[in-house]
């Protein structure tokens, strides 16, 4: 919904946020984030689509401009928020249908196809090629937040209770295959080649959720100064790899991943490539813009540079800032 410009008084300790929430980590992280950033007081309610011919039926809705509540299991009923965040195609159909009957600010984050994009305000990454208008904010990187001392604290933690570093280090994330990206045995080469170029340092791994059995067995071959493999310990210590680690190796499985080690701590990132299964793998278009303007190398680049860090929150805060609806 658009609104006039003196209704958006964006002051950080005014404003209350309700997240439309699809329950998707990756969705839910980023709008969680915008609300973090601007220092909004935020809620989480969760929707769902009675079926899978409702949400099909709510594009045609929301262009000829009707809403209609119970597509939806539940939406909620009273309204105490001066505005409304969502990411994901489930959700952007009930943040209009809200915003339209309370009359509020919507933000959007990501690009929400097959929707008008009357949106008050959308931030939305360049590869999901948005179209270029005012309301539409283009990002360099998903949105990820994190607060001051956030990463130092995570590193000190690491140190007390976890591993206490005798060196410089490297880290390791390695993630798991997608849609889009396969790790494979390629990967024993790439370690090996990480291993080679870097024999000063300690090595540091972790892999993650969706880091498969057949990955598992190929890290396991290699011997690590600190060593985590996740379906056996959920401890989180990327954060203190990111403080901690001169140079942070990343497999480019993840946007959110990749945008939270670009935007924060202290390494350099390296970015190890996967199989791609796609076409037009916005992963790789990702990557490959994100090492074109320095903030990444690649693994296989023959000359490895110091890579810059994004600071995502002044482009959000600015866009917000200067606003004409």
């Amino acid at each position: 919904m658009v609104l006039d410009a003196q209704s958006l008084e964006f002051e950080r300790n005014l404003m209350r946020a309700l997240i439309i929430s699809d329950n998707k980590a990756g969705h839910v992280n980023q709008s969680i984030a915008l609300a973090m950033i601007m220092n909004w007081e935020w809620e989480l309610f969760q929707v769902k689509y009675k079926s899978r011919l409702c949400k099909k039926i709510s594009y045609f809705l929301d262009f000829i401009n009707i809403s209609v509540p119970r597509l939806y299991k539940e939406l909620p009923c009273q309204n105490n928020y001066d505005l409304l965040i969502s990411t994901g195609s489930e959700t952007y159909y009930a943040n209009k249908i809200l915003s339209k009957k309370w009359q509020i600010i919507n933000i959007a984050i990501q690009y929400p196809r097959g929707y008008r994009i009357n949106f008050t305000h959308i931030f939305c990454p360049f590869y999901d090629y948005p179209q270029k208008i005012s309301n539409i904010t283009t990002l360099p990187v998903n949105i990820t937040y994190s607060d001051e001392l956030y990463h130092k604290d995570k590193a000190n933690e690491f140190i007390e209770k976890k591993y206490r570093p005798k060196k410089k280090a490297i880290g390791i994330i390695i993630g798991g295959n997608n849609s889009r990206s396969i790790i494979n045995h390629k990967l024993k080469d790439q370690l090996i080649e990480i291993f080679k170029n870097n024999p000063d340092y300690e090595y540091w791994i972790t892999t993650s959720r969706r880091t498969e059995k057949e990955t598992e067995d190929i890290i396991n071959e290699f011997k690590f100064d600190y060593k985590l493999i996740w379906r056996n310990d959920r401890y989180n210590p990327i954060p203190a790899f990111m403080q901690l680690c001169d140079k942070l190796f990343i497999t480019d499985d993840s946007a959110s991943m990749i945008s939270e080690a670009v935007s924060y701590g202290n390494a350099n990132v390296i970015v190890i490539e996967t199989i791609n299964k796609t076409k037009r793998n916005k992963l790789k278009k990702l990557t490959y813009q994100l090492v074109a303007d320095g903030y990444a190398c690649l693994l296989s680049d023959t000359n490895i540079q110091l890579t810059k860090k994004i600071n995502i929150e002044n482009i959000i805060k600015k866009s917000l800032k200067n606003l004409h609806l």
